[in-house]
């Protein structure tokens, strides 16, 4: 079972999980991809912890990972 799972939320019909992921980069990492390559539909999709059971915000999870990466370096 995936700990984070990216969802699209279609405009006239319920959210749709879309792909799982072991890790929180792994998601974010997904969700770049979305962004560069259709950046029309990406506010549409948000990652879900399904563990907390809470949607992430995007935004925030990405700053803090590169603050983590040059934290590392």
């Amino acid at each position: 079972m995936h700990k984070y799972e990216i969802w699209y939320q279609p405009r006239m019909d319920d959210p749709i999980p879309m792909w799982g992921f072991e890790t929180l980069e792994q998601a974010l990492e997904q969700m770049s991809y979305v962004k560069q390559q259709n950046p029309k539909v990406h506010p549409y999709h948000y990652i879900l912890d399904k563990e907390n059971n809470e949607e992430i915000d995007y935004i925030k999870a990405e700053l803090m990972q590169s603050h983590w990466q040059e934290t590392i370096q």
